[in-house]
């Protein structure tokens, strides 16, 4: 694997998928990190990987780390909406709290511990993301105009309050670590 880019279930991962795919990039969203277990295949060498699903895996990638994370208000309402039940929401139960809010905060520490770079969705750095994808400023720029950031939006999602100390600690962690255009 040459990349793997993970964070929490509705952080934008699809998203990006779609973005560095549309660019030239050899990339898979949820192909080697996957439901139940990790795949490794032949061609997971020269892959960007795409997965929230690899969070809990880290310590098996030799490869550059990216944590992407979106706005937590978002992604929990979005989380609460949208997860549902069976293996997606076992897996993500397996590897963290059943709170939401504990979890957006525990997931997103989590990968903090492997000092990946952090982007945030909402205003991702192409700069620094061609440079550790190895696709060109260029196509990421017109790739980013073909792709739509509601890709992959089910429905209308309320925002629910998120009052968790842990949740407000772990975003301004982030937003401190975080790459800026």
């Amino acid at each position: 694997m040459r990349l793997l880019v993970t964070g929490l279930s509705r952080s934008g991962t699809k998203y990006l998928a779609e973005l560095l795919n549309k660019a030239g990039g050899n990339v898979g969203h949820e192909y080697v990190f996957t439901v139940p277990e990790p795949r490794w295949g032949n061609d997971s060498d020269t892959l960007i990987e795409v997965s929230w699903l690899g969070a809990p895996h880290l310590d098996e990638v030799d490869a550059p780390v990216i944590l992407l994370y979106r706005d937590p208000v978002r992604c929990i309402s979005s989380m609460r909406i949208n997860m549902g039940t069976g293996p997606y929401l076992e897996y993500a139960a397996r590897y963290g709290p059943e709170n939401l809010g504990a979890h957006w905060a525990h997931w997103n520490r989590m990968v903090l511990e492997a000092n990946p770079v952090v982007m945030r969705t909402e205003d991702l750095p192409l700069w620094k993301l061609a440079t550790m994808s190895g696709l060109s400023p260029v196509s990421l720029a017109r790739a980013e105009q073909i792709i739509s950031k509601d890709e992959n939006h089910r429905k209308p999602v309320p925002l629910w309050p998120v009052e968790r100390d842990d949740v407000w600690e772990t975003y301004l962690e982030l937003e401190k670590r975080r790459v800026r255009e």
